[in-house]
């Protein structure tokens, strides 16, 4: 009896960790330094399960806007943007697990299609 409880904890563990780090978040397109003229950055990443990420791309869309460019930063899910028309930069990334970027990320990446020479930085953080 101890046994399948001791399972089941470790199952709802489990499924609670995969649902957390794949979860797909949802968010606007905030915009920085609107007027930035050497052009235009789309950052693109999953927040994980802390406020790290966010910290991470925030700070990178910052350090873009202090030299002159306009930085739209948004998380990685089915509502993200998808037409890199108007982008001169795509930044995507966030955190991996099992020694891969996380689902929202691939599925992202997926919809984009051809990136067709599109400039691209990706930031990728693990633990260790």
């Amino acid at each position: 009896m101890v046994l399948i409880v001791v399972f089941a904890a470790l199952a709802t563990a489990g499924g609670w960790m995969y649902y957390g780090r794949n979860r797909e978040v949802v968010s606007n397109v905030e915009v920085l330094n609107p007027g930035g003229e050497s052009g235009t950055a789309l950052v693109v990443y999953h927040p994980g399960k802390s406020d790290f990420q966010g910290r991470v791309f925030s700070g990178f869309a910052e350090g873009l806007t202090s030299n002159g460019w306009r930085a739209e930063i948004t998380t990685a899910s089915s509502q993200s943007p998808t037409d890199l028309s108007g982008c001169d930069l795509l930044v995507l990334g966030g955190p991996t697990y099992g020694f891969a970027p996380n689902l929202p990320i691939r599925r992202y990446i997926g919809r984009l299609r051809d990136l067709g020479g599109q400039r691209t930085v990706t930031i990728i953080t693990a633990l260790g």
